[in-house]
C-alpha cells in the first residue's frame, strides 16, 4: 500500500492511497469466502457453492464490498502511519475503474489538530462561598409572600406602591410602532397591561409619567429608545405613546405566620424559614461549583489557540441551537416567538461554537493523559439522568443516541465531568466567604 498526503488547510488533508493487485486480490478472496460460507443458492448446500457460481450471482455486490473495505483499510492505515485522528471524510474519489487490479483512490478528510496540552495542575483560583444570613431568609419569605399576594382596587391617584392597569399604543413619526415591528408587538401596544409604579417596567418612562393620575386618565408619554435597544427598527428613535389608565390596584401580602407556611407544605413559619435556608445553601453550593468550573476552564484555556475542524464547529453550533430552543420551549416560549429570533439564536451559537470545540478537545486530551475511563455502569447512570432531564424513557434515549451516533459524545461528557472533579483536587481552590448583598443585582436575581 502506498500513501501520500497533502495539506489542504487547517485540519484538512488530501490522501492518495494505492493498493497493488495482490493486496486487492487478498481482500477480494476474503469477501468471496464470506459469501460462500453464508449465502444460500438453489442446488447447493450452504457453504458448498463453487466460487464461479458465487461470482456469477454476486459479482457487483462483491466488488462494492471490496471497494468499501479497501477505502476503510486505506484510511485507517493513513491515520496510523501519519498519526492522524480522522474527524470526517468529506469525499472519496476512485481513480481505478474496477477492483480487478491495482486500486487507487483519493480522500478529502478532516483531522484533529495537534496542539500542546496547557498547564492544568497547580493553578490557583478564588471562588465566592455565599453565606446565608437572617436577612437573606427574610427576603426569601418576602418573595413567597409576594407569590401569594392578592390585589384589590385602590382609590385616588396612582402612588408608588400601586399597580396601574393600562391600555397603550405608540407611534414613531406618525406610524404605528406595531406596524414597524410586528414581531415585537408589546413594544407598540398593549391591552390591560400591569405596570408596577415603583420600578422600571415595559417602558421606563411610564411609571414616572403616570404617578398622580387616576382611573380614566389619558396620558401622552414621549419615550426615547436607546441606540443599543434590542429591536433594531426603533433604535435611537423617539416614540409617542397614548396611555389610558383603566384600573388602579394595591397589593395585599399575607401575614408570615404558621397558616401561611402551611400553604407551602410546612408545619410552621420556623420550618418554612429552615427550608428556605436549606434551599439557599444548596443554591450557594451550586453557584460555587459553577464558578469553580468556569474559572478553572478559563485559566486552562487562556493560553490555548488552535484551528478546529469545520464539521465539529458546525455540529457544536447545531447542538447549541438545539439547547437554546429546548430551554426556551421548556420555559414556555412559543415556537412562533422562537422562529422570529432564529437569526439571533444562530449568531449567538456560531460565535461560541468554535471555542466550545477547542475547549472540549483540550479537556479530552487532558482526560486521556490522566487515563480517565468510563465504565458501563457510569454510562448507564448518566443516560438515566439525561432521560429524566429530557422527560424521556431511558430506552428511547438510548435508541436515539445510537441512531445519531451520539453515545460517543455522552462518554466524552462523562470523561470531562470526571476530569473536572480531578482538577478540583489538583489545583488550589480558595473559598472566599461573601454575603448575597455583595453580588451584582443580576447575579442575585434568583
Amino acid at each position: 500500500m502506498n500513501i501520500s498526503a497533502d495539506d489542504l488547510g487547517p485540519c484538512k488533508k488530501l490522501l492518495r492511497i494505492e493498493f497493488d493487485g495482490s493486496e486487492v486480490q487478498q481482500e477480494t478472496d476474503k469477501i468471496i469466502q464470506n459469501y460462500i460460507r453464508n449465502v444460500n443458492l438453489p442446488g447447493f448446500r450452504k457453504g458448498k457453492a463453487p466460487k464461479a457460481v458465487i461470482l456469477r450471482n454476486y459479482q457487483k455486490d462483491i466488488e462494492r464490498e471490496v471497494e468499501s473495505k479497501l477505502v476503510d483499510l486505506g484510511l485507517k492505515k493513513a491515520s496510523t502511519d501519519n498519526g492522524y485522528r480522522l474527524v470526517s471524510v468529506i469525499d472519496v474519489e476512485k481513480l481505478s475503474p474496477n477492483v480487478n487490479g491495482p486500486f487507487q483512490f483519493t480522500a478529502n478528510v478532516e483531522v484533529e489538530p495537534s496542539f500542546a496540552i496547557p498547564t492544568y495542575k497547580g493553578l490557583r483560583i478564588e471562588v465566592a462561598k455565599l453565606t446565608v444570613s437572617e436577612s437573606d431568609i427574610d427576603r426569601g419569605v418576602q418573595a413567597l409572600r409576594e407569590q401569594k399576594a392578592s390585589y384589590e382596587a385602590a382609590d385616588g391617584p396612582l402612588e408608588k406602591d400601586h399597580f396601574a392597569v393600562v391600555d397603550y399604543s405608540g407611534t414613531i413619526d406618525g406610524t404605528r410602532i406595531s406596524e414597524l415591528v410586528p414581531h415585537s408587538a408589546s413594544i407598540g401596544s398593549g391591552h390591560k397591561q400591569w405596570i408596577k409604579m415603583d420600578m422600571t417596567d415595559l417602558q421606563p418612562d411610564f411609571p414616572a409619567a403616570l404617578l398622580g393620575h387616576g382611573v380614566g386618565s389619558k396620558v401622552s408619554i414621549e419615550h426615547n429608545f436607546p441606540d443599543d435597544f434590542h429591536v433594531v427598527e426603533v433604535q435611537g428613535k423617539t416614540a409617542q405613546y397614548e396611555v389610558e389608565v383603566l384600573e388602579i390596584k394595591r397589593r395585599q401580602l399575607p401575614e408570615a405566620n404558621d397558616e401561611f407556611a402551611q400553604s407551602f407544605d410546612q408545619e410552621s413559619i420556623q420550618s418554612l424559614r429552615e427550608a428556605i435556608q436549606k434551599d439557599m445553601e444548596a443554591d450557594s453550593e451550586a453557584r460555587l461549583q459553577k464558578d469553580m468550573r468556569n474559572q478553572l476552564t478559563q485559566k486552562i484555556m487562556e493560553s490555548v489557540n488552535f484551528d478546529v475542524p469545520e464539521s465539529l464547529v458546525e455540529n457544536e453550533t447545531r447542538q447549541i441551537i438545539y439547547d437554546i430552543v429546548y430551554q426556551n420551549q421548556k420555559a414556555g416560549v412559543s415556537k412562533e416567538d422562537i422562529a422570529r429570533h432564529t437569526d439571533e439564536i444562530y449568531a449567538s451559537a456560531s460565535a461560541s461554537g468554535a471555542q466550545r470545540v477547542r475547549t472540549r478537545m483540550t479537556f479530552l486530551s487532558i482526560a486521556e493523559q490522566e487515563k480517565i475511563q468510563v465504565s458501563q455502569n457510569e454510562l448507564a447512570q448518566y443516560i438515566t439522568y439525561l432521560a429524566a432531564n429530557y422527560q424521556m424513557k431511558p430506552e428511547k434515549l438510548i435508541k436515539d443516541l445510537q441512531e445519531k451516533n451520539g453515545v460517543g459524545r455522552v462518554v466524552e461528557d462523562i470523561k470531562i465531568a470526571k476530569l473536572m472533579d480531578l482538577l478540583k483536587i489538583q489545583n488550589e481552590i480558595i473559598e472566599v466567604p461573601k454575603s448575597r448583598s455583595e453580588l451584582n443585582p443580576a447575579d442575585n436575581a434568583g
